[in-house]
């Protein structure tokens, strides 16, 4: 004698995997032919390639095992159970982690462009206001941008070293004196 399975309801909230080779082999035996179709596996092939196999319940039909998944803003019919399940807490913790390291890393990428162009958008205003001398080529101003980046990391406070040779020292007595 076989032991029957209990099933849990799923719950609003409630993140589930998707098992799309299930999806797929349930196309074959289902009482509805065609269901699910092919363009409903189609597109959550293409979602679950992109985004990973995991969803979020959206919505739960009585008595709990038909459900609505979200995967990526996108809502699809699931038979809970045999298309989806419950993510174990090892998938869950890794789920989070991938979410804060993307969120972390949008915000590097945030940061970078803000600081990049802060400092592009002052010296392109440098140069056309005539700030910056128009026989300055790429050494200098390949070293206004370095000073400008170091400016930035130490908080503000410029840190001039000492210039050796006779462009050198033109160009720190013209980074003074037109406050560049």
């Amino acid at each position: 004698m076989t032991t029957p399975i209990t099933l849990t309801p799923f719950i609003v909230g409630q993140q589930v995997r998707i098992d799309f080779e299930a999806m797929v082999s349930s196309n074959h035996w289902c009482h509805t032919p065609g269901y699910p179709s092919d363009g409903y596996l189609k597109h959550i092939k293409e979602l679950i390639a992109e985004h990973g196999p995991y969803g979020t319940v959206t919505n739960v039909f009585p008595p709990g095992y038909d459900l609505t998944v979200a995967v990526s803003g996108h809502a699809f019919h699931m038979k809970g159970h045999s298309w989806c399940f419950p993510l174990t807490e090892q998938e869950a913790r890794e789920i989070k982690r991938a979410a804060e390291i993307k969120e972390h890393k949008a915000d590097m990428v945030k940061f970078v462009l803000n600081l990049t162009g802060s400092v592009a958008q002052d010296l392109v205003a440098k140069v056309e206001d005539g700030r910056i001398p128009s026989d300055w080529d790429g050494h200098e101003l390949r070293q206004l941008l370095a000073d400008k980046f170091a400016h930035e990391a130490t908080g503000g406070r410029w840190e001039l070293k000492d210039a050796r040779t006779g462009r050198g020292r033109e160009y720190r007595n013209t980074v003074i004196v037109n406050n560049l």
